[in-house]
């Protein structure tokens, strides 16, 4: 099991490393929900998005994160990704605007197939509508949650499945990972499940390429925030921010349009990942075969 190698610390076999991070998968689920399931029992909070619970969640899953690393004799911050540097503030708005074009793109596919529309939030009925607070509420309370995610199966899972089967097979599996963790959204169904397993992988080439954490919470935060601009319904939740009177109708089938859970049920962000995903993959090689050539040195100039 043990070698160490360039981060400090233990590399493992594909098994032990596979039984590792799905053992603090399904540990993190629980005291997940558990944790949740407490706070609204105490609290009384009907809904899901609340502050409050955000910051607390963000602090337990950051905690359990570097707690976990450190156990297991890693170097909680450098393994995690979550090692501040100059770049890091940038590097978070420059994956906002990669996440929220993504979205963008996906909307733009709709308007150039006639099937978008303004429509009337006042249509739909209170109950389906989490939020009505303060835009920078709203957008607070999915920026921490994103960060929630991204600390648990980038942050986490993904460092530490690398370490044992390689880049490829730990992007499939944190997100194979993070795809399974959104079963229990309100309308999950199977296009959803395999376009969340995309944005996982999207998410871990967002981070690769960004060289920390924290590009790859941006991605995320822009993703969700910009579903939420736009009227649209977030992974099964339907979230409005106070005033918001208008939003997006997107026409058709449910397999097109994604149907109430939102266009990450649909057939058309689907192709958009996968272009997003082959973009990503060719600039990493791109950098990789840079990287190997300046290593090297080249002889014809030498």
């Amino acid at each position: 099991m043990t070698e160490n190698i360039e981060n400090g610390g233990p590399r493992w076999s594909v098994a032990a490393g596979c039984g590792i991070t799905l053992g603090i998968f399904l540990i993190w689920i629980i005291v997940f929900y558990s944790f949740e399931f407490l706070y609204l029992l105490f609290f009384h909070e009907s809904e899901i998005f609340s502050l409050p619970l955000a910051i607390s969640v963000t602090i337990l899953s950051l905690l359990f994160t570097l707690g976990t690393l450190q156990i297991l004799r890693l170097n909680p911050l450098k393994i995690s990704g979550l090692q501040f540097s100059i770049m890091s503030v940038p590097g978070f708005f420059v994956g906002t605007i990669v996440g929220a074009l993504g979205i963008a793109a996906t909307l733009l596919s709709f308007t150039l197939m006639s099937r978008l529309s303004y429509s009337d939030l006042l249509y739909h009925c209170e109950e389906e509508i989490i939020g009505g607070q303060n835009v920078w509420i709203i957008s607070s309370m999915i920026a921490l949650f994103a960060c929630v995610e991204e600390i648990i199966f980038r942050g986490l899972l993904y460092p530490l499945l690398k370490r044992s089967v390689g880049i490829v097979s730990a992007m499939f599996l944190s997100a194979l990972a993070f795809s399974a963790m959104h079963i229990f959204n309100p309308d999950f169904q199977i296009i959803a499940a395999f376009n969340i397993f995309l944005a996982g992988v999207f998410l871990c080439l967002m981070m690769e390429i960004g060289g920390n954490l924290y590009v790859a919470c941006g991605a995320h935060f822009g993703w969700n925030m910009a579903q939420v601009v736009a009227g649209l319904p977030m992974s099964g939740y339907r979230i409005a921010y106070e005033n918001q009177m208008w939003g997006l109708e997107i026409h058709g089938p449910d397999y097109l349009t994604g149907g109430n859970f939102g266009i990450e049920a649909s057939l058309v962000c689907s192709i958009v990942l996968v272009a997003m995903i082959v973009i990503l993959t060719l600039i990493l090689i791109h950098r990789k075969f840079d990287e190997e050539t300046t290593q090297k040195g080249n002889p014809v100039f030498q």
